[in-house]
């Protein structure tokens, strides 16, 4: 069989594929017979499809819609494709012969993508294996399916050094130094697959902090830490006076962040005093 005639997304690729290689080339009957051989989606199974997928691209890096209002107030258009996994005929990308032609065109061999994505995977196939594809698709539906469009908080974690590191604000360390100072890193990882903004944290740390450590992180962003005091009261009686001295050490502290990177973590070095 030429190459051209190999695979084609639709009858009608199909058809116009073949008349457009050698017009003639094939009789009718043999043209139907090569049609029939593709296991095509049901209507059925293309809409359930893209209802599982919330008529929205299973890709995670695109998860664009695929639906919308049309000019005429009665009419919806739909850009959305359910696309083979393993392909619909021989040639195809991903065929896989061991498939059954009832698997082949059964809704767990079809992927709910745009035209853009759907494109991608069949042209550039060998980026895009079936088992990757059946991953994304699977959790792509947890996704619909948990209203996982909503932000999952980031992993903090606050975790003890063995030793202490130099930085601008420690030039040496001597032994006075390391008796007096411990050195916690507090680790913060966006789960998301999204940037999330303007986060903010106010925690209790479990010594007093004395001085910031490194901070190592992905350029761009910010990182600031204030520490939270009391609020001060004084009851004066007569002349006497009240003068605010210098705030007493706490253990609380905010941190501010105006950007966490998608699956990167943000670090920081903080030296605490040692509980007395």
């Amino acid at each position: 069989m030429p190459p051209a005639l190999k695979y084609a997304k639709s009858a009608r690729d199909f058809r116009s594929s073949t008349l457009s290689f050698n017009k003639g080339f094939f009789s009718r009957a043999t043209e139907r017979q090569m049609l029939r051989s593709r296991d095509d989606f049901s209507a059925a199974t293309i809409r359930f499809v893209g209802l599982r997928a919330g008529q929205i691209c299973s890709n995670p890096d695109c998860r664009r819609p695929t639906s919308g209002p049309h000019s005429d107030p009665g009419k919806a258009i739909v850009t959305g494709e359910a696309a083979h996994i393993c392909a619909a005929a021989e040639g195809g990308p991903r065929f896989d012969p061991n498939q059954s032609s009832d698997a082949r065109s059964s809704i767990t061999n079809a992927i709910w993508l745009c035209g853009v994505c759907n494109k991608k995977i069949d042209t550039d196939w060998k980026a895009w294996p079936a088992n990757k594809l059946y991953l994304m698709k699977t959790q792509h539906e947890q996704w619909i399916a948990t209203e996982a469009m909503i932000p999952k908080l980031p992993c903090i974690t606050l975790s003890t050094r063995n030793a202490l590191q130099l930085c601008e604000l420690l030039p040496e360390i001597t032994s006075e130094v390391q008796a007096a100072l411990r050195e916690q890193e507090l680790v913060i990882r966006n789960p998301n697959r999204i940037e999330l903004f303007n986060f903010v944290l106010e925690t209790s740390l479990p010594e007093t902090f004395n001085r910031g450590g490194n901070h190592r992180s992905p350029a761009g962003p910010q990182i600031r830490i204030q520490p939270i005091y009391p609020a001060m009261t004084a009851v004066v009686k007569g002349n006497a006076k009240v003068r605010a001295g210098r705030p007493a050490p706490t253990f609380y502290y905010r941190f501010e962040i105006d950007k966490v990177p998608a699956n990167v973590p943000v670090y920081r070095d903080a030296n605490l005093r040692r509980a007395a």
